[in-house]
């Protein structure tokens, strides 16, 4: 945006938006499907393949439950990736 008596120069322009998302199940059947047909139409999801693909499940988080953080409050859901540490502790990153 050009700034006021000095048109040459330039602002920045910031546009704030405050987006109040529903609760999970906020409607009916019913109410689904005549918001569907409202909507562009969904695109056809291909399930992909292979060695690097993993099937996982979407669960709500919970932060006062036992599996969001271990005994001593620390996060486990990195533990499987026990191949990427070495011996002097915590992951090492490639210099270049």
């Amino acid at each position: 945006m050009p700034q006021y008596r000095h048109p040459e120069i330039k602002g920045h322009l910031i546009a704030q938006f405050e987006v109040d998302f529903p609760e999970d199940h906020f409607g009916d059947e019913a109410k689904y499907a005549k918001l569907e047909k409202l909507l562009p139409p969904r695109p056809k999801f291909v399930m992909p393949v292979g060695d690097d693909v993993e099937e996982v499940d979407l669960h709500d988080f919970d932060p006062e439950s036992e599996s969001a953080a271990g005994p001593s409050g620390q996060r486990r859901a990195y533990d499987s990736d026990e191949e990427d540490e070495h011996p002097g502790g915590g992951i090492q990153c490639a210099h270049q």
